[in-house]
């Protein structure tokens, strides 16, 4: 059984610590296990999180320290901060650092347990009795124990399900910072393609404009009379063809580019 207080945000207030605001989420183990966790944030600039992983020894409690580095303005109410928990084994109690990350990275999607947090800010006169029962973020640990590090926590009764859903993130969703990477590849490469296809129609064109002038210079330069007269007819015959497959190649080249 592990809650989290507050259960579903992150709470800043108007008064100040050394000029930062600051909050806190205690992390609180009542199971018989130990709970290994990592603390992530949308915008890890905006803040400094002490610790942001550990491991949790039975009934025991950690709490996570976290200093907004930004103005409380409303624009940080957009971000995001996610708890992940999993069960680990008592050789692993004094894991630290990037470890602990990569232990939860191999866990299996259904052996990791994630809330997702909101952040919220609140005047120097409002009640701290309007602050979120943490109990309602209790968990009841009600699969089976097994040797393998991690476990299923799943809630009690309907009821805590029901609140748990709500802050729960599925293992299979992507991680946000891997998705704008691979937008980020996908806009290069695109950007790439089309300087290519801008520096091909370019080409084209140029070679167009050459073979108009060529024509021009034939036109003017071609002898009168009959031989003169049909020898010019060919010649115009040969650019006319030529003329077509270029506007068919270059509305095929302005079609991709239209696509992209």
């Amino acid at each position: 059984m592990v809650y989290l207080n507050p259960p579903n945000a992150v709470i800043f207030r108007e008064a100040k610590e050394d000029g930062k605001s600051a909050s806190q989420i205690e992390i609180n183990n009542k199971s018989k296990d130990y709970i290994m966790f990592k603390v992530k944030t949308t915008e890890p600039n905006n803040y400094i999180v002490r610790p942001n992983q550990g491991v949790i020894e039975p009934d025991k409690q950690t709490i996570v320290k976290i200093i907004c580095q930004v103005n409380l303005a409303q624009s940080i109410l957009t971000d995001k901060f996610l708890v992940q928990l999993a069960v680990t084994s008592k050789d692993n109690a004094d894991l630290t650092g990037e470890v602990i990350g990569g232990m939860l990275k191999q866990c299996k999607k259904d052996q990791i347990v994630q809330y997702k947090l909101k952040v919220e800010v609140q005047q120097q006169s409002a009640r701290t009795g309007s602050l979120p029962d943490p109990r309602a973020s209790k968990i009841e640990d009600q699969s089976a124990r097994n040797t393998m590090v991690g476990s299923v926590y799943q809630p009690a009764n309907s009821h805590s399900a029901s609140r748990i859903e709500e802050s729960k993130i599925q293992q299979s969703s992507s991680d946000p910072y891997e998705q704008y990477d691979l937008s980020y590849k996908r806009l290069v490469e695109n950007q790439r393609e089309l300087a290519e296809l801008q520096q091909e129609l370019i080409r084209l064109k140029d070679n167009r404009d050459l073979l108009k002038l060529k024509n021009s210079a034939l036109n003017f330069e071609k002898p009168e009379g009959g031989a003169g007269a049909g020898a010019g007819s060919k010649g115009n015959q040969g650019y006319q063809l030529l003329h077509v497959l270029l506007v068919a190649i270059i509305s095929l080249i302005i079609g991709a580019l239209m696509k992209q």
